[in-house]
């Protein structure tokens, strides 16, 4: 997805679902090591199915890499699934 520095993006795994209908949890951070840029941005609700992270006005032709981490609830085995989400921050 693209993006510009200063803009609020909204990130939506609300869709998501369990085909035993178990509830989901939901984390959603920073992947620094994979992307160019290495400052922090603030990921609002990030335990929540859709969430808001703003671009900080440094972020100008760098990437962002975000992981989208996804837990069923069942009582026996709780399985994880992440999704890698890529923001190109354009000037």
């Amino acid at each position: 997805m693209e993006s510009k520095p200063g803009e609020e993006i909204v990130l939506d795994s609300s869709k998501s679902s369990d085909p035993d209908a178990d509830s989901l949890t939901f984390n959603l951070y920073l992947y620094p090591e994979a992307g160019t840029y290495s400052n922090t941005i603030r990921i609002k609700d990030r335990n929540k199915s859709v969430v808001r992270a703003k671009i900080l006005e440094d972020a100008g032709n760098k990437q962002i890499h975000i992981i989208l981490e996804v837990t069923d609830m069942n009582s026996e085995v709780k399985l994880t699934f992440y999704r890698r989400i890529v923001i190109d921050v354009k000037e």
